[in-house]
């Protein structure tokens, strides 16, 4: 009887992620915009960088995310290229226009990996992001890439 219990609760166990909808993480990409002057508290929420060490507050909704990464291509100095996506490229270049001197964050994965201020419009559709990136990005990036042009 005690073996078959231990069986059992091993068993929900190893299935509970998988029934609760849960699975291994997959690729994150997200800009957010500092906010501006005149933004209420609720629509925002503070983040945290670093270099210089400062927390500013963001727009709490992300103006770009993962579906509008056309590609990722590692440099070999460690960097990466984001390409956007036709839609992606027009949202960069409107936010980029209008919010010249706010500061740009770009998290991957959950981690902080560029804040810089923005000083010129990006037009190309193209991020150049130093290193920060790890080998397991780049492997979800190609795995989302691969379930979203199934759909």
């Amino acid at each position: 009887m005690r073996f078959f219990f231990i069986k059992f609760l091993l068993l929900v166990l190893l299935l509970s992620p998988a029934l609760a909808g849960g699975s291994k993480p997959g690729f994150t990409f997200k800009i957010y915009m500092q906010a501006g002057l005149g933004t209420t508290p609720n629509q925002t929420v503070p983040m945290a960088l670093r270099d210089p060490d400062q927390t500013i507050s963001v727009n709490k909704f992300a103006v770009l995310g993962e579906k509008h990464v056309a590609s990722l291509l590692r440099l070999p100095d460690g960097g990466t290229l984001v390409t956007m996506t036709e839609t992606g490229s027009k949202i960069l270049e409107t936010e980029t226009t209008n919010r010249m001197g706010a500061i740009m964050v770009v998290l991957c994965n959950g981690r902080l990996i560029y804040a810089p201020e923005v000083d010129s419009a990006i037009r190309s559709g193209k991020l150049l992001l130093p290193p920060g990136l790890i080998e397991e990005d780049y492997t979800l990036f190609k795995r989302y890439a691969v379930k979203r042009e199934k759909q």
